[in-house]
């Protein structure tokens, strides 16, 4: 066994160690507002309240598009094959717009083949 002096001496020569009282405090004063400024420290809170926000535009998978358009996936498929269908690639896996697919819908059903409306009978 170790004698409390032979503590004591690891202490003078190694300095004390820091426990975990001593890195919560730590930390406490790293979040304090205060200090993060004083030392230029910045964090996301901080810059995004001075951005604008914004949110992203939805994008889905062609199993999420093929549900949406209540259609099979070998459908979304064939439609970019034909280069019929608003789509990006990311990789080898295609993503949809869902603002970008309801326009594309919305045009689809306003223009018919014959030149005409489709929803007239």
């Amino acid at each position: 066994m170790t004698s409390s002096g032979d503590f004591e001496t690891f202490k003078d020569i190694h300095g004390e160690r820091k426990g975990r009282m001593n890195r919560s405090k730590d930390v406490k004063k790293a979040s304090n507002p205060g200090s993060r400024r004083q030392t230029g420290l910045t964090l996301p809170e901080d810059t995004m309240a001075s951005e604008t926000k914004y949110s992203l535009p939805r994008v889905m998978t062609v199993k999420e598009l093929s549900d949406y358009l209540r259609v099979h996936p070998s459908t979304i498929y064939k439609l970019l094959r034909r280069g019929e269908l608003p789509g990006f690639r990311i990789g080898t896996d295609w993503r949809f717009n869902v603002e970008v697919i309801d326009r594309w819908c919305l045009e689809r059903n306003i223009k018919a083949p014959d030149g005409g409306t489709s929803s007239q009978s």
